[in-house]
């Protein structure tokens, strides 16, 4: 995984644990893809509240390649497309800001960027 999408997974992490439901499609998909190995599936399916997925997956993705951005922000096309497209959109303009920085958060149930 790239710096700038090891930084900006770090960096929403919270975020992402409010918004982010990881359920067996998106784990499915990311061991189908060959970014988690059959252990990592097993781990994150055993852990008792969403929160605690959540937060395994996003400690185990940054480790799991040079795919693992991509094809965990694919991953979100069906059930979470907003926060695929808020991802992309961080990733993009980060890029263009030279890392400046931003963060998501949470109005009224709608994801939006907030710049720093």
């Amino acid at each position: 995984m790239e710096p700038k999408h090891r930084d900006l997974l770090r960096a929403q992490r919270l975020h992402l644990c409010e918004q982010l439901v990881v359920d067996e499609t998106i784990v499915q998909y990311l061991y189908q893809e060959d970014i988690l190995t059959e252990g990592q599936v097993e781990e994150i399916q055993s852990q008792k509240s969403n929160k605690n997925k959540t937060l395994l997956l996003l400690s185990i993705l940054p480790n799991r390649g040079p795919n693992a951005f991509n094809v965990f922000v694919q991953s979100l096309e069906q059930d979470f497309p907003w926060i695929k497209e808020k991802l992309l959109l961080l990733a993009d303009e980060d890029e263009q800001d030279g890392g400046r920085g931003t963060e998501l958060s949470n109005t009224t149930g709608h994801m939006q960027a907030v710049f720093l």
